[in-house]
């Protein structure tokens, strides 16, 4: 795991007061997070958080290393959104399901996400293969 993931890491368990939570903000499993802040204290060689099973607290240590390594993500925060705002952001949803659960459950919650989304989805029809574009003025178009 790269240096910059565990970085992130040890600053969500450390928002969070969570192992847990910090794991499901990342996509990661609750043990991958502690092998991580494990290792990375490990690295640093001094114990970073205190864990039990119902919260994690920061050491003096831990403190004080989130201290210097929070100014350097808020600075690539603020580059990201810098960089994001120069090109359209894109993100692809997918959606696998039985006809019958499709229909029942994704369909029904279907205009509420299209509304969020506005001009910015796209929808995919599987069987037809087509795609269509999201207009705010005439609907959606075939591309």
């Amino acid at each position: 795991m790269s240096d910059f993931l565990a970085f992130k890491l040890f600053l969500r368990v450390a928002q969070s007061d969570s192992f847990t939570r910090a794991g499901g903000e990342l996509c990661l499993s609750q043990p991958s997070v502690s092998r991580t802040i494990a290792s990375l204290e490990e690295e640093v060689d001094v114990p970073l958080p205190v864990r039990n099973t119902r919260v994690v607290i920061l050491t003096k240590s831990g403190v004080d290393y989130l201290a210097s390594i929070e100014p350097m993500f808020k600075g690539f925060e603020v580059a990201q959104q810098a960089a994001r705002g120069t090109e359209e952001k894109t993100r692809v949803q997918r959606i696998g399901a039985p006809t019958s659960i499709a229909i029942r459950e994704v369909i029904s919650r279907l205009a509420e996400f299209i509304v969020r989304l506005r001009d910015s989805l796209w929808i995919i029809w599987p069987k037809a293969g087509a795609m269509y574009k999201r207009s705010s003025i005439q609907g959606f178009l075939p591309c």
